[in-house]
């Protein structure tokens, strides 16, 4: 294995594993302030005895937002399987895909909105230096 494009990918490979653990953080506790702030409702709800009239604009409202988290948990998933792999020196197409992810504005969570862009930068600038790309072939 190549020594200079071990050592130029395992900076990018740590930013993509940090990116993807703070996404994954954000996102666990926006679950559960999710579920803490929804829980009012939904005890009334249930005690007060509403039917539709609730629970359909309640679950429209919420629903985005839990497909949004899991959404996000299943993009920070891959940036962090991308920061192992790319400092691994495998896959190239996952460390692509991850690094685009945690590049895209908020698509990881809001803790890595400015970290993720610079980050996903660093990786795919450094994924284009030839050494990597040859390292990345063997």
């Amino acid at each position: 294995m190549n020594e200079y494009a071990q050592e130029k990918a395992n900076g990018p490979g740590i930013a993509l594993l940090v990116v993807g653990i703070l996404g994954l953080i954000g996102n666990l506790l926006g679950a559960i302030l999710q579920l803490v702030g929804s829980m009012g409702s939904i005890i009334s709800a249930i005690s007060n005895g509403y039917g539709m009239e609730f629970w359909g604009p309640f679950i429209g409202s919420t629903g985005w937002s839990i497909a949004m988290t899991v959404v996000g948990f299943f993009v920070s998933f891959i940036v962090l399987f991308a920061g192992l792999r790319m400092r691994s020196l495998r896959s190239p197409g996952l460390v692509y895909a991850g690094s685009i992810m945690a590049a895209l504005p908020c698509c990881v969570g809001l803790p890595c909105c400015c970290l993720g862009l610079p980050v996903g930068v660093w990786a795919i600038m450094t994924m284009q230096d030839e050494q990597v790309k040859a390292a990345f072939a063997e």
